[in-house]
């Protein structure tokens, strides 16, 4: 995982079969869960960027036909929105949602938030409504316009920046479950080092999902 293998390649160089690095590959994914930063301060930039809906690796797909391998038809295509939230001070946090709504906005990122944040977007109007309903100072950012940045201090290039590393390193593994984006997190929180297998590890076993393994 650490080197981002795909799962035959990963199997073959640990000499297990593929499904046990299938299984444990998606008890390293839950790892992601735990990664959010538990609180975000200072300046905050919000942005949302949007996925293919992906059900790669699950045998059953109850909402749609299955899709044939090279169809690059984009009529029907489902799209996944992934918001995004980072501090200057390195903390992060990313959330999949269904929909781009105030309720699920208020859900996921609002207990992140100080209430001294200064949170910068762009002109989403979910964003609007967040900061109005609860008092907090807002900047945003009309890109369309060619503003980019707001007393030289105000600004979401750090969050743009983060959504392209992100879509640049999924595509290796041409199509992903959704819900298993934030296996890149790991490798943000940790880029300022090299990464051995014991420093993820070190970070598995603190999770639930791990705890459950020695239970069972």
């Amino acid at each position: 995982m650490l080197s981002s293998e795909a799962l035959r390649k990963a199997a073959a160089r640990c000499h297990v079969h593929l499904s046990t690095s299938f299984r444990w590959r998606h008890r390293f994914l839950k790892l992601a869960d735990y990664l959010n930063t538990p609180v975000l301060t200072g300046i905050v930039e919000a942005d949302q960027t949007m996925f293919r809906e992906s059900f790669k690796g699950k045998r059953k797909i109850a909402k749609r036909p299955v899709r044939k391998r090279g169809n690059d038809n984009k009529k029907g295509v489902t799209w996944v929105p992934v918001l995004v939230a980072r501090d200057r001070s390195a903390g992060e946090a990313d959330f999949v949602l269904k929909h781009v709504t105030l309720k699920n906005v208020e859900q996921h990122l609002l207990p992140l938030l100080n209430r001294d944040i200064v949170l910068c977007t762009d002109g989403h109007l979910t964003f609007e409504t967040l900061t109005r309903k609860h008092h907090l100072e807002h900047k945003v950012l009309n890109a369309s316009a060619g503003e980019r940045v707001k007393a030289s201090v105000f600004h979401i290039q750090g969050v743009n920046n983060y959504h392209q590393r992100l879509k640049g390193w999924i595509q290796r593994f041409h199509g992903v479950a959704t819900q298993y984006l934030g296996w890149f997190r790991w490798f943000d929180h940790n880029q300022s080092k090299i990464n051995q297998p014991t420093d993820f590890m070190a970070d598995f076993i603190m999770t639930e999902s791990f705890q459950h393994l020695v239970r069972t």
